[in-house]
Parts: structure tokens; C-alpha cells; sequence
């Protein structure tokens, strides 16, 4: 638009001033050019979806050492992580959670249950451990041995 005036003789600083542009910003869009980054980009997203699809499990660290050592590409994990989102992939892997541990000040007791012929009148106890919101929630319930059926259980 604003070559098309300037072909027609009109200064400038002129058009600037009417459509209210600075001229540093005029200036400075004519000599605009794409960053180093954003010209690799297109190939780097390609080369990361095809590790990804060879490799699903990878997290964008592993990503981005598997592109680093196959292509010799100078990417960090920012980049990776960018991409990875920009194409909507993700691993595949969940992190395991730890499960709180149990501190006893007492010894363990035998096993009286196994030596007993008469397991009708005995009753066990479970707690299962369950992660919800990042919390854990413990289930504890009480069932019979002989039929193995829930008899109550408590949150």
C-alpha cells in the first residue's frame, strides 16, 4: 500500500504522519527478517514428530537428546517442549507415585491365622492406599476369610 503511494511522488514522512506510523517502525519492518530459530523450526517440529512417533514414551528431555544426537541440532529443551505442544503430542509414560511408608514401633506379630483348621469366625483387615488430587485416601476395610467378602469398610 504505502509503495503504491510512493511510486504516485508523496513523500514519506508525509504518509507516515497521515496514517499515524513512527518512522522507526517503518524503518525497522522494511529491514525485518525471519530469526535463525524460525527458519529451522518447520524442520526441527518434522524431526521431533518422527522421534516421537518411533519413540512415544519420550518425555521432551529425551526428545530433545535423541534430535541432538541423530541430526546434530543445537536444540534445548524449551524448544522441544514448544513444539511438542504446538503439535499436541505428549508421552506417553504416567510418573509413578510413591506411596507413604509405614513406621511400627512394635515387632511383627506371627501368623496365627495359618495354624488354625477353623477359618470361619475370623475376620481380616486391608488398607489400600488410593491417590486422588495429588492427596492420598486411605480405604480400610474388613472382610471374612473364609468367603472373602467385604463385611465393612471406612474412608
Amino acid at each position: 500500500m504505502i509503495q503504491n503511494i510512493l511510486t504516485a511522488g508523496h513523500h514519506i514522512t508525509r504518509i507516515l504522519e497521515i496514517l499515524r506510523i513512527p518512522r522507526a517502525t517503518y524503518y525497522s519492518y522494511m529491514k525485518w527478517q525471519l530469526s535463525p530459530t524460525a527458519i529451522r523450526r518447520p524442520s526441527i517440529k518434522e524431526k521431533a514428530l518422527q522421534c516421537w512417533l518411533k519413540y512415544p514414551i519420550y518425555g521432551y528431555p529425551r526428545l530433545m537428546i535423541l534430535v541432538n544426537k541423530i541430526w546434530q541440532l543445537a536444540v534445548g529443551p524449551a524448544l522441544i517442549y514448544r513444539v511438542m505442544r504446538e503439535l499436541g503430542i505428549q508421552s506417553r509414560m504416567v510418573q509413578k507415585r510413591k506411596k507413604p511408608k509405614t513406621y511400627t514401633e512394635v515387632e511383627q506379630r506371627p501368623n496365627l491365622i495359618k495354624k488354625r483348621t477353623d477359618k470361619t469366625k475370623v475376620l481380616l483387615t486391608d488398607i489400600t492406599y488410593i491417590p486422588i488430587r495429588n492427596k492420598w485416601v486411605y480405604l480400610a476395610s474388613l472382610y471374612e476369610l473364609a468367603t472373602r467378602r467385604v463385611v465393612a469398610q471406612e474412608k
